[in-house]
């Protein structure tokens, strides 16, 4: 009896082994199909992009609320553009490039000008025009910057995929930043979920949240998400609505700074 008992725990054993080196093999084989697809995603995002998203901020640190409606544009690799109204008001427009940046102040009727990273010192967090797109489009912000080997990859609870990532990555002022990213897809990882991206050097900490998705034209976009923003003692929720959504319509922009606006101090 003892014997069998031997022969099974054996059996036992090598199966189990034979189980786990199956498992690291599936892992690398799936982390590279992970990485691909997450890329193809993001390059494959609309051409254009259009949306009327509905904005509510809550802020602590110092305290401060607004509601008010963004009308925004997105050009692929070029531009982003979006009017702000408060109260049906127009309040603000700005519009980011590639090589510039700038911010009209409909109330006081002045502009703040400067190269792309305009948005960054805005928000206090880092981000270049595509990370703004993607951001916007709820696609993995910074994913085209990491380094593909260092990323990690395995399946929650509820079968989502799950896309770590903790390293350097170039910034848009040229510097390295250490990053810790978890990146959450879908099953099939064909959208995103949610993404907590820290930046432990300067306090950083966001969360993007997606709770409602609608697809138009074959694109599956956001309609209803969620942020937090969080930089040492001060946080910002944000709640974005995408209403009246359009892909792929091409409409130009026209933008100049008008005439009797002067320089914001």
């Amino acid at each position: 009896m003892s014997q069998i008992i031997r022969v099974f725990l054996f059996g036992a054993f090598v199966f189990m082994k034979l189980t786990i080196l199956g498992q690291k093999q599936n892992f690398t084989i799936d982390t590279t199909l992970v990485s691909d697809k997450i890329t193809n995603l993001i390059l494959h995002r609309p051409d254009f992009f259009y949306s009327k998203i509905g904005v509510e901020i809550n802020a602590l640190n110092p305290d401060f609320n607004a509601d008010m409606r963004l009308s925004t544009r997105v050009k692929k690799d070029s531009l982003v553009f979006a009017n702000a109204s408060i109260m049906g008001i127009q309040a603000a427009t700005v519009q980011i490039t590639n090589s510039r940046g700038v911010l009209l102040n409909r109330f006081s009727k002045c502009y703040s000008e400067g190269n792309s990273e305009l948005l960054s010192d805005l928000l206090g967090v880092e981000l270049e025009l595509c990370d703004l797109e993607e951001f916007i489009l709820g696609l993995p912000v910074y994913f085209p910057k990491l380094n593909k080997s260092d990323l990690s990859f395995q399946n929650d609870s509820i079968g989502n995929n799950q896309v770590t990532y903790s390293g350097n990555i170039r910034m848009s002022n040229e510097t390295s930043k250490w990053v810790d990213i978890v990146y959450t897809f879908d099953d099939s990882l064909t959208y995103m979920k949610q993404m907590n991206i820290q930046i432990p050097s300067d306090s950083i900490s966001v969360k993007w949240y997606c709770e409602e998705f609608q697809d138009v034209s074959s694109f599956r976009v956001p309609s209803l998400v969620t942020i937090s923003i969080q930089r040492g003692v001060g946080l910002i929720d944000v709640q974005l609505k995408y209403n009246a959504v359009e892909i792929n319509v091409p409409e130009k922009i026209e933008f100049e700074i008008p005439e009797n606006y002067e320089k914001c101090n």
